[in-house]
C-alpha cells in the first residue's frame, strides 16, 4: 500500500524534491516503531492499530532497503557548490519557497515575513560592518576591514598549544560571568564537568572550527591533511577566533543550556530548535560585547 505512493512520490515531479524521501521514510519507520510501547500491543484499545502499523513498518524498511543502491542518485547534483567528490563534508539544504518558509516562522511563533527579517539582519549587518570598521582603523588598516581581518587570521597559537589555549579561554569567560559581573548561576558541576578534545584527523575536514557543548573540541592542523588544508585550518583557529568561541560553545551558553535543559523543566525540550539554542548564544554574545569583553581591536574583529 505504501510502497508505490512512495515510489510515485519519488518518480513524479508533482511529488516534492525526491531526495528528501529517504529521510522521511526513515523517520516514519521510527515513528511507528515508537508509536505504541510493547505493554500496550495487547491492549484493546490499540488491537485494531496494530497490524496497519506493523504493516506500514515494514513496507517502510522494505522500501528503504531497495533505496539505499538509488539514494546517491536522489541527491541534489549539486550542494552549495561544491562537487561530487566534496559532498560528504557540505551542508545540504534545500529552497523550500516562501509558503514554506511562513508556515516553519509561524510554527516557531516567529509573526514575521521573511522579508521584514531580511531588512532587519541587513540592517544589523551594517551595524557590525561598522564596528568592523572601528576595529580595523585601530589597527591601521582604515576602512579596509577585509585586511584587518586577514592580519587576525594569522595570529594563531604554537604547535602544541591550541587545546591550552581554548581550555584557558573557557576558564576566563566562567570567571567573568560569575565574578567580575555576576550574570548568570554557574553551578559548580557544570563548571567542572565540561570536557576538552581535539578533532580528530578524520572529522578535520566537516568540522573546521571549534564545536562544543559538554565537550569542547578544539581544531588544528594534523599530519594527514594537505600543507593547503593545515594553512586554512591555522587561519580558522587563530586566537582571537578561538577566544569568543568558548563562552558560545560552553559557558554561559551550549554547554550551560544543555546542563539545565535535562535537569529542570524538561517538558521545555518541545523548544529545543535552533532558534532558542543559537538564539541564546546570540544573546550572550550582544551582552558580552555591551559588557566590553572583548578589549583589543583584534578581539572585537
Amino acid at each position: 500500500m505504501y510502497l508505490p505512493i512512495l515510489q510515485h512520490y519519488i518518480f513524479s515531479r508533482e511529488g516534492g524534491p525526491a531526495s528528501r524521501i529517504p529521510q522521511r521514510a526513515t523517520q516514519r519507520s521510527k515513528q511507528g516503531k515508537l508509536r505504541y510501547p510493547y505493554p500496550r500491543w495487547e491492549d484493546p484499545l490499540f488491537a485494531l492499530t496494530k497490524p496497519p502499523i506493523q504493516q506500514m513498518i515494514k513496507q517502510l524498511d522494505l522500501f528503504m532497503q531497495k533505496d539505499k543502491s538509488m539514494q546517491p542518485s536522489l541527491r541534489p547534483k549539486k550542494i552549495i557548490g561544491k562537487p561530487p567528490d566534496k559532498r560528504q563534508s557540505a551542508i545540504a539544504e534545500e529552497p523550500i519557497g516562501r509558503e514554506r518558509l511562513l508556515a516553519h516562522l509561524e510554527a516557531e511563533m516567529i509573526p514575521y515575513p521573511p522579508e521584514e527579517l531580511l531588512s532587519i539582519g541587513q540592517s544589523e549587518y551594517a551595524w557590525c560592518e561598522e564596528e568592523m570598521i572601528k576595529a580595523s582603523t585601530e589597527l591601521g588598516y582604515g576602512r579596509d576591514w577585509h585586511r584587518a581581518l586577514e592580519f587576525v587570521k594569522t595570529l594563531h597559537a604554537e604547535q602544541g598549544q591550541q587545546a591550552q589555549l581554548v581550555h584557558d579561554g573557557v576558564l576566563e569567560v566562567i570567571e567573568f560571568v560569575t565574578r567580575q559581573y555576576d550574570l548568570v548561576t554557574v553551578p559548580p558541576l557544570a563548571a567542572k564537568t565540561w570536557k576538552m578534545d581535539m578533532v580528530s584527523p578524520s572529522p578535520e575536514f566537516q568540522s573546521a572550527a571549534l564545536v562544543g557543548g559538554e565537550k569542547m573540541v578544539a581544531a588544528y592542523p594534523t599530519v594527514h591533511m594537505s600543507h593547503e588544508s593545515k594553512l586554512a585550518s591555522l587561519r580558522t583557529n587563530n586566537i582571537h577566533f578561538s577566544h569568543s568561541t568558548g563562552f558560545h560553545e560552553v559557558i554561559p551558553d551550549h554547554h550551560l543550556q544543555l546542563y539545565m535543559n535535562v535537569r529542570h523543566r524538561t517538558y521545555r525540550a518541545l523548544f529545543y530548535t535552533p532558534f532558542w539554542i543559537e538564539g541564546g548564544a546570540m544573546y550572550w554574545e550582544m551582552l558580552f560585547w555591551d559588557k566590553k569583553f572583548p578589549t583589543t581591536p583584534e578581539d572585537k574583529i
